[in-house]
């Protein structure tokens, strides 16, 4: 598989819009928009609530990557009986 560096374009902080769905590239994680800090990083929240992050690089996932992030989000819910 190839690693996320090679997956998708990277998007500037700038340009990403508050709910996006994004994946910071450095982690690997996935989170939905929540704020930009100066232009410089993006503020990240997990799908099903949590501790925000901060990430300077991120990118869009792939559309594969979108649907197994969404469906195991769902699954998450479904488990703690939301």
């Amino acid at each position: 598989m190839a690693s996320t560096e090679e997956q998708g374009t990277h998007v500037a902080p700038k340009d990403c819009e508050l709910g996006a769905l994004m994946m910071d590239v450095r982690s690997g994680a996935v989170g939905i928009v929540m704020g930009r800090d100066d232009n410089v990083r993006v503020q990240l929240r997990p799908l099903n609530g949590g501790r925000e992050w901060d990430a300077d690089r991120v990118r869009r996932p792939t559309a594969r990557e979108e649907l197994d992030i969404r469906l195991g989000a769902r699954d998450e819910m479904r488990r703690r009986g939301l």
